[in-house]
């Protein structure tokens, strides 16, 4: 194959073309596998040839990927290339710097799809011993470190079991008004279980998961079981009908209240 053709000449970026592929299929195993493909030309009348992805339904040219499956190749690139300039710069230069790398990627989840962003991060860390192995003449890395920024409650629910409160960290950023400025602070890594109650934590300071509508419409059915609303039972009934489903569990408060009002009636 044309890949072949590129990288089978150098034994070093023949490892480091190795080396993305096991990446790549690290990063997208569980929700659509990807391999690295070979690179085909695609039309009669133009000889450039485009680089291919192999999906379980076929080959696709990687600009005809969706935005999500580029980003996790763009993360798998990132990571190897971070690598592998490292190890060439201590290589032409003689230098024998830090056995380590930093890589930073903001908003891991941008264009991901739910069920890669629930997977994304624990996959990204599985890779870190296929990175070390990556050596040029007789550099070697020891440590590879990641900063990854996130607004995704399914990122951080992910990474709940593979925490190590020795090892990692996390830090919350966030602007002092009076001070006019940006400052980080370190945050407890919590087992929250679901990215529901993270939703509803410090990290994002929602009160609820539930659409705004649904949240107003609950805020306003709360009043009128407190005698604090003026806005009639049937209305209020209404708008719950519409912004919860019926399994949502407000509706047994709402139904017990009613319950008893009625047994008060009755007597």
């Amino acid at each position: 194959m044309y890949k072949r053709q590129i990288w089978k000449y150098d034994p070093h970026w023949s490892k480091v073309f190795h080396l993305f592929e096991e990446i790549l299929e690290t990063l997208s195993d569980g929700v659509e596998s990807m391999q690295a493909g070979g690179a085909e030309r695609l039309f009669v009348n133009n000889t450039e040839v485009y680089p291919m992805v192999s999906l379980p339904y076929g080959s696709i040219p990687v600009h005809q990927l969706s935005s999500g499956m580029r980003r996790i190749i763009e993360i798998a690139y990132l990571v190897v290339w971070a690598a592998a300039e490292s190890a060439t710069f201590q290589t032409m230069t003689q230098r024998k710097a830090k056995k380590s790398i930093t890589v930073i990627v903001d908003e891991i989840e941008i264009h991901l799809h739910p069920k890669w962003q629930r997977t994304v991060l624990p996959s990204l860390l599985k890779t870190v011993p296929t990175i070390d192995t990556l050596t040029a003449d007789d550099i070697e890395f020891a440590e590879t470190q990641f900063f990854i920024t996130t607004h995704s409650p399914l990122v951080l629910s992910s990474i709940e079991s593979a925490f190590d409160h020795q090892r990692d960290s996390v830090l919350m950023l966030d602007y002092d008004q009076v001070r006019q400025s940006v400052f980080l602070s370190p945050f407890n890594m919590p087992k929250l279980g679901s990215a529901d109650a993270w939703l509803k934590s410090e990290v994002f300071g929602l009160s609820s998961s539930r659409s705004r509508v649904g949240e107003m419409a609950i805020d306003q059915a709360r009043l009128f079981l407190t005698n604090n609303s003026k806005t009639s039972q049937f209305e209020i009934e209404y708008n719950l009908s519409r912004a919860i489903p019926d399994d949502d569990p407000f509706w047994v408060l709402w139904n017990l209240r009613n319950h008893i009002s009625e047994s008060r009636g009755g007597e």
